[in-house]
């Protein structure tokens, strides 16, 4: 592309360069709280504890079961979870090669 109308910088007006005796505008600090972070870490707390717990007494439950011989998983959801690692397991060993 070639430009042919060229226009000159006449009548634009000039910016002033900044004086050093221009004078300091004052920028407000930052400030950081922590007492949000200490509100999360309480509510994660609780949550940790919380889920903890039903784990717990589910992992106790499933021991009862396994010990009795009364637990009897499901085959097919078993299957599907091994496909499912294995797919994962494949899909992430491609990427490495690559």
């Amino acid at each position: 592309m070639k430009v042919t109308e060229v226009k000159g910088m006449d009548g634009v007006p000039r910016v002033k360069a900044p004086d050093d005796a221009a004078p300091e505008v004052k920028t407000p600090k930052d400030r950081v709280s922590v007492h949000a972070t200490d509100d999360a870490a309480a509510a994660a707390a609780v949550a940790r504890q919380a889920a903890g717990g039903r784990r717990a007494a589910r992992a106790e439950q499933l021991e009862a079961e396994v010990r009795s011989g009364g637990y009897r998983p499901d085959p097919g959801r078993v299957a599907e979870q091994i496909l499912a690692d294995a797919e994962i397991d494949a899909r992430i060993s491609a990427l490495m090669r690559h």
